[in-house]
This record gives structure tokens, sequence and C-alpha cells, in this order.
């Protein structure tokens, strides 16, 4: 699964890797700018739904970047290996 995010200061890219994390990429760059868990859905269940990776994804981006505006969020389903 793949995450696209349009924000004011440009474009991220999350990635639900095999391991079950969530990997976020700014631009084009080949390097994570960090990976992060999903969040739980209830009791100690990881909400690896679309929506639940686009959630954290987004809180972790709107948490770390000062002034972020998400202006869009598309989903795309990928195979595991891009």
């Amino acid at each position: 699964m793949k995450i696209l995010i349009e924000t004011n200061i440009g474009l991220f890219l999350a990635y639900l890797t095999p391991r079950g994390e969530i990997a976020i990429y700014e631009g084009e760059d080949d390097i994570p700018v960090t990976s992060i868990a999903p969040n739980l859905k209830r009791a100690a269940v990881l909400d690896v739904s679309t929506d639940g990776v686009a959630n954290a994804a987004r809180t972790w981006l709107e948490h770390t970047y000062d002034r972020l505006e998400v202006t869009c969020v598309i989903a795309q389903m990928v195979p595991p290996s891009h």
C-alpha cells in the first residue's frame, strides 16, 4: 500500500512495509525520513487499514513539521516490492 500525501511544503509518500511498519519518504528521496509503527485500533491490534496508515502518517507529519497543512491524501494499492 502506498499513500501519497500532498502538503503545503511538498509531497510525502507513506508505505506499509512487509514488516508492518510505515515508512515515510519526502518527495523523490530513496531513503525514508522515518519509520513509524501503525496506530493501535483497540487493545493490542495494529490498524494497518488504508485509513489507519494514512492517519498515522498524517499525524506524524503534522507533529514533526511546523505549520504543515495536508491538502490531499491518495491511497494506492501496490505490490509489496514497490
